[in-house]
């Protein structure tokens, strides 16, 4: 019931955040609050509670290109300084395994910690680990050594 989770939402939040069900910070018993995560339900809500500027998406897809060139650059650099002793496929792995190791430390740790569903860490894995394939495609044929 989409409106009643908005309602709900929008009346218990005290502005934009990151909110867990149980609350861990309600000052009551640390026991009881280890016991109320234990039982259930677990929720982690992340909400922005004012609007949002009419070009969000345009936002959204400048802000990642940008992060995703800055993690070039720093993937680039460190290829750059293997890739003497790689040929063409060991530098296409090479920055793969990259998108492995942000796999495993970014993207993993959200089921241990935030229970988020396994298809949905193994899509968000499998995204960083084919986006850096690709792109250790282009970056192998670029940076030779």
């Amino acid at each position: 019931d989409p409106p009643a989770v908005e309602t709900a939402l929008v009346d218990s939040i005290e502005g934009d955040g990151v909110y867990l069900l149980p609350s861990m910070t309600d000052g009551s018993d640390p026991e009881a609050r280890i016991e109320a995560a234990r039982k259930g339900p677990f929720a982690f809500v992340s909400i922005r509670a004012g609007e949002r500027g009419e070009n969000m998406m345009v936002t959204s897809v400048v802000q990642t290109v940008a992060i995703n060139l800055i993690g070039a650059l720093l993937i680039g650099l460190m290829l750059a300084a293997a890739a003497p002793r790689l040929n063409f496929c060991g530098r296409v792995l090479f920055v793969m395994i990259g998108g492995v190791f942000a796999s495993l430390v970014g993207v993993l740790p959200n089921y241990v910690w935030w229970e988020f569903p396994l298809d949905f860490i193994g899509l968000a894995a499998l995204d960083l680990v084919v986006g850096w394939f690709l792109a250790g495609i282009a970056m192998a044929a670029l940076i030779r050594g």
